[in-house]
């Protein structure tokens, strides 16, 4: 008799070939427990910026363009006299990848004690260049929430999910504990400019002084964590070996693409503002609200959502406006229900999101278009990123420049008065599933200069979305001298729509 082998007997023989090939993690494995230390008369020191100022504020400077972050982390590896530390959600092992990792291992090289905490799942470095860099003795790698090992990430995934769909989606970049960097870039190159293929506008933070410190700590809090795996207890033998043959690959010099990258980086305008002290810093006090690690292991409902509740506290106690800007913007029921009381109190809410054609995850889009009627007639105020502002600045006339904008800022500001700034989206993933940390800085000057550049770059680079007088949604657009009203998602493709279209059908918002 031939036994015809059922669907269900198939995909468990699978799933039993794929587990037995796995090494899964050590998360309960011991570790060291390292901490961070404070170096007293650190160049960017806030104490020193201004002798005027209160020695308990610290000292701000926005980083909006990609150019200048990574000039500003170039030279905070290059001024770091005794410890960098490092937490990102993804790192790729393009051009951005290969000169941090370069510039860290020189760092270390000079006695510099650098700590990497590198979330698992979308990084795409291999473990083998990692480990490369993990091998150097003043260097520690640490993958956070890591997947099993032997298989693709793809393939494991689906057999842990529970686990593995809970991610640290924190990004700090934190010198000596006395200047840091907090915001949206991970590690790769769309988020410096480095890609010619698209523009992701992102906004950072960089402080000097107190609040480097409280990062600082912080980071020690996700770095200590049992989810925080070193990386020589996870890495292969395979991977071993091939970190070992090609220790050469990871030499800076041999890659124009390296040292054009890091020449033009420090060569910033900005930057060079910042050093000589012709661009005059903010100053202020700031609050760092952070998720615990602990939230990756409870219940979804169970929380404890930290940031969010803390952000909303804030926009809840607002008394005149409330600006946000999120790449990915999901609200749910009960966000629209917030938004709405906010409006019927008196305050002014403005939302800046990414259109269907200028998200890079056009799901994600799927899961806000449904509520956008809501919200407009609640009288809340929508803008959405124009995706082709590139060729309207005419700077892909060649063929070989950006052709697409996406925005990737995660900020805010309240009555003029505070800014938020961090790696939490305002969607269901950001607030319930994964860890997220940011700043809520009462800077009165800070906040009205992001306000001012966020009025005049509105025109330019979003459209204004309402709704005619049917009731149909409308997008206007008034920036260089046009004048558009389009009637549909503008410049969104085919597939995007169906894309989009699909994933509201689903009710995955939990997911988004």
């Amino acid at each position: 008799m031939v036994l015809t082998p059922t669907l269900p007997r198939l995909l468990a023989v699978a799933a039993s070939v794929i587990l037995v090939s796995c090494t899964q993690p050590p998360l309960d494995a011991p570790r060291e427990v390292t901490r961070f230390n404070i170096v007293d008369g650190s160049p960017y020191d806030g104490r020193k910026v201004s002798v005027a100022q209160d020695r308990n504020q610290s000292v701000y400077f926005d980083l909006t363009e990609g150019r200048d972050a990574l000039g500003a982390r170039m030279n905070m590896i290059g001024n770091a006299r005794k410890t960098i530390d490092v937490s990102t959600f993804l790192i790729k092992p393009d051009t951005a990848g290969r000169l941090f990792a370069a510039k860290l291992i020189e760092a270390a090289d000079r006695g510099v004690r650098v700590r990497l905490l590198i979330d698992d799942v979308f990084t795409t470095t291999r473990d083998s260049d990692l480990a490369l860099v993990d091998a150097h003795e003043n260097i520690e790698v640490r993958m956070f929430n890591p997947s099993a090992r032997g298989v693709p990430k793809a393939l494991a995934f689906p057999f842990d999910f529970k686990r593995l769909n809970r991610r640290m989606h924190n990004k700090m970049f934190v010198v000596d504990n006395a200047m840091a960097i907090i915001g949206g870039r991970n590690i790769a190159d769309e988020y410096y400019q480095l890609d010619t293929s698209a523009v992701f506008a992102d906004f950072e933070i960089f402080t000097a002084g107190p609040d480097a410190a409280k990062l600082g700590g912080l980071f020690d809090t996700f770095w200590n964590d049992k989810y925080a795996v070193p990386l020589d207890m996870i890495v292969t033998d395979t991977a071993r070996r091939r970190a070992d043959a090609q220790f050469v690959d990871w030499d800076v010099d041999a890659h124009p693409e390296e040292r054009a990258a890091y020449r033009d980086a420090l060569a910033s305008p900005y930057l060079k503002r910042i050093l000589n002290g012709s661009e005059k810093p903010h100053f202020g006090k700031a609050w760092i609200i952070t998720d615990p690690p602990q939230k990756l292991r409870n219940p979804v409902a169970e929380g404890p959502h930290a940031i969010a509740n803390a952000l909303f506290t804030e926009m809840k106690h607002a008394k005149r406006e409330v600006v946000m800007l999120t790449p990915y913007f999901v609200p749910e029921d009960y966000g629209v229900k917030f938004y709405k009381s906010l409006v019927d109190s008196g305050i002014r809410v403005r939302i800046v999101t990414n259109s269907l054609a200028a998200n890079n995850h056009p799901y994600v889009h799927g899961g806000y278009q449904p509520y956008r009627k809501d919200l407009l007639q609640a009288g809340v105020e929508l803008y959405e990123v124009r995706a082709d502002v590139p060729e309207l600045l005419g700077v892909d006339d060649d063929g070989v420049g950006p052709d697409k904008l996406t925005m990737h800022s995660k900020m805010g500001i309240i009555d003029n008065d505070k800014v938020f700034v961090g790696s939490l989206n305002l969607d269901p993933r950001a607030i319930k599933l994964n860890t997220e940390h940011g700043m809520m800085i009462h800077s009165p000057s800070l906040a009205r200069a992001l306000r001012g550049n966020i009025d005049s770059a509105l025109r330019n680079y979003a459209y204004r979305v309402d709704l005619d007088e049917n009731g149909n949604l409308v997008w206007d657009y008034f920036g260089f001298g046009k004048a558009e009203r389009r009637l549909s998602e503008p410049q969104a493709t085919g597939f995007q729509k169906l894309i989009a279209n699909i994933t509201d059908l689903l009710g995955v918002e939990l997911q988004l």
